[in-house]
């Protein structure tokens, strides 16, 4: 597993390297307004590229988009628009990764530790 989402990544930052690259030897047929609405375009797309693989991925991938989307003083607002969602909607973990993490700190049943225990959180944080 840990291969796999280091796998899907990569290609991920590698296809927004790669993008990013293209357009470059694009921009040498290009006026100065193409390129500038080409570069706002593909700067918007991969900021959701980034966003979506942030909520599969989970951890690390959605603290970094959080950080990148409060830099409204360095990246543009096609960028930090779509990271805020990173925001305040950040998927829970699910009931059973939560459960296996208390029961193997405490070494007791969830039944045990808590008289009630409710499986859909009210909340999820990064």
């Amino acid at each position: 597993m840990l291969i796999s989402r280091y796998i899907r990544t990569v290609s991920s930052f590698l296809g927004i390297y790669v993008g990013y690259r293209i357009l470059a030897l694009q921009s040498f047929f290009m006026g100065h307004y193409r390129i500038s609405r080409k570069v706002k375009d593909l700067n918007s797309a991969n900021a959701h590229r980034i966003k979506n693989l942030a909520f599969t991925q989970k951890g690390l991938l959605i603290k970094v988009g959080q950080f990148l989307s409060t830099r409204v003083d360095v990246l543009p607002p096609e960028v930090t628009g779509p990271l805020s969602l990173l925001q305040d909607s950040v998927p829970p973990a699910s009931f059973e990764d939560i459960r296996k993490v208390i029961e193997s700190d405490f070494k007791q049943p969830l039944s045990n530790l808590f008289k009630d225990f409710k499986e859909e959180p009210i909340a999820a944080a990064s």
